[in-house]
């Protein structure tokens, strides 16, 4: 199954009251929250995805291009707000992608700054 086509129905189903609109793409899921929050999800398999949430004119992303090697969770990372590349403990490479998501949509959901 497509994992795009997957998400947008778990998503649909879970955040089903606090989405304004859902895209599916070809290569992408965009989801526009009720907050104002907008998550661009494009995941190429369960091992290389690139996650990225807007808010309030801020943009932070979680990806797993092999470039930090220096960081624990390689080769995922996170790029926040500043810029900065940090660790990324809400996603694993390897796993669901339902789960990788669904940790990631809650966190943001309760502070988009995940402060």
């Amino acid at each position: 199954m497509n994992i795009h086509l997957d998400l947008e129905e778990k998503i649909k189903h879970f955040y089903e009251d606090r989405i304004e609109k859902i895209e599916l793409r070809q290569n992408a899921l965009i989801v526009n929250f009720d907050n104002g929050l907008r998550v661009d999800l494009r995941y190429l398999n369960l091992h290389e995805y690139f996650i990225s949430w807007c808010w309030n004119d801020k943009h932070w992303q979680v990806d797993t291009a092999p470039l930090h090697k220096d960081l624990k969770t390689f080769p995922n990372h996170m790029h926040d707000d500043r810029g900065a590349i940090t660790e990324d403990t809400l996603t694993h490479p390897g796993a669901p992608a339902w789960d990788n998501i669904h940790c990631l949509l809650d966190a943001v959901l309760k502070s988009p700054s995940l402060a």
